[in-house]
């Protein structure tokens, strides 16, 4: 990989060749720090004449010729457009080298141009400094390399990104950005929180929990306004990888999974986020029969629907729809109808609403992540959640206040 070194180049002040061959020995003194395979300079027509100056120090100096170098004609040297077009069309054409900037002389605009490239493209950018004479040229034998440390600016930006990235869920996008970043500050930190949500937007539940249990609560100090979510996220992954003896944990099963939804419409994805909602309210039928009536949906156990219930047609259902002698299994219409026949509000909460109910299933069937080739569109993802919500509040009236918004996702701010 070659070194190359962008240069702006000025003629000094006044148009002596004295003042020319100054300035030219301050970037001489550049290149010769810097050692380049390839100079490429930046200048005015006049400014041809201090570059033939350095030509004529390096072989004084070296007794050889320099060839190794471009020169960029800028028609107009306060032409930001055109110094940045020309700037942004060589770094281009050297993709592949580590490309370095020297802004010690030219134009004000011409030197904003190589800073602002410099930030933009992450390039390194110097000037020669020194004891300064008349018309504040660096005088000879007093100049010394300084390097800008841009990238603590870029990394700011690409922190501000990586945050919005974050709000969005959009938590790889987030960890591609941080990858970028060259000093910024808890870069660690911000890697393990990317990943802990990215494990927990995608169910892996145990992934982030290892995360948090990993001495992350370290880390939280580095977030101040994310501590109060991240502790009591960190309680709620808790319950859900190691429940207890109160059930609660199905709370906060569901109370991820309607999270979950919401952020799914948040991003316009109406299909996934139907999906998930259909799945809340299998699952909430589930939880109910689980909680109060200590019934498993994926193996019904006869005795117990015989103990609370005593209409044996039903129960003649469920066994004559076991035919090949398996575990007898409810699916969501099922689970409310047994729930209904359980004298249970939850089920005639559902019978009440089955109607509209009845038709978003219709929607969700025909969408494409379903049995259809059709896409579902945000005011069908509404309906469909407001009954899911209905249904989860008579479920347990702290799912939405409680369960929910520990379980909800922290955002910067």
């Amino acid at each position: 990989m070659r070194t190359i070194l962008f240069m702006t180049v000025g003629t000094g002040t006044g148009d002596s060749q004295e003042k020319i061959d100054s300035l030219a020995h301050g970037l001489l003194y550049s290149i010769k720090e810097t050692n380049p395979n390839h100079t490429i300079f930046f200048g005015s027509e006049l400014s041809k004449k201090t570059v033939e100056s350095l030509k004529k120090q390096f072989f004084d100096e070296f007794n050889l010729k320099f060839q190794d170098y471009d020169f960029v004609l800028l028609n107009d040297i306060d032409d930001f457009n055109e110094c940045f077009d020309k700037f942004k069309e060589k770094l281009a054409d050297y993709e592949g080298d580590i490309v370095k900037i020297d802004y010690t002389s030219g134009t004000k605009t011409m030197a904003m141009t190589a800073a602002i490239c410099a930030a933009i493209y992450r390039k390194d950018l110097f000037l020669v400094a020194g004891k300064r004479g008349k018309n504040g040229i660096v005088k000879k034998g007093t100049e010394s390399k300084r390097a800008q440390n841009l990238y603590q600016i870029y990394d700011k930006f690409t922190l501000d990104k990586i945050k919005d990235a974050f709000n969005h869920n959009r938590f790889e996008t987030g960890t591609k950005l941080l990858e970028e970043t060259r000093d910024l500050e808890n870069k660690d930190s911000f890697l393990k929180l990317l990943e802990l949500y990215n494990h927990w937007d995608k169910f892996n539940h145990e992934e982030a929990n290892k995360i948090f249990k990993n001495d992350f609560d370290k880390e939280f100090k580095y977030f101040p306004e994310l501590q109060n979510k991240l502790g009591l996220n960190k309680a709620v992954i808790d319950r859900i990888v190691n429940p207890k003896k109160e059930n609660l944990d199905c709370y906060y099963i569901l109370a991820d999974l309607l999270n979950n939804a919401i952020r799914r419409a948040v991003e316009g994805k109406y299909d996934d986020a139907i999906a998930r909602l259909y799945r809340s309210l299998e699952l909430i039928a589930q939880i109910k029969l689980k909680t109060e009536y200590g019934i498993k949906t994926s193996d019904i156990d006869i005795e117990k629907v015989k103990k609370y219930l005593t209409n044996l047609e039903f129960i003649d259902e469920l066994i004559q729809n076991n035919t090949n002698n398996e575990k007898i299994k409810l699916g969501s219409k099922k689970s409310f109808k047994l729930l209904k026949e359980l004298d249970d509000s939850l089920g005639f909460a559902y019978e009440d609403k089955k109607g509209k109910i009845k038709d978003s299933l219709k929607l969700r069937n025909m969408s494409i992540l379903a049995h259809g080739l059709e896409n579902r569109t945000k005011d069908e993802y509404k309906r469909f959640k407001s009954f899911v919500m209905e249904l989860s509040d008579e479920l347990n009236e702290n799912i939405k206040e409680k369960y929910m918004k520990e379980a909800e996702f922290p955002k910067f701010y």
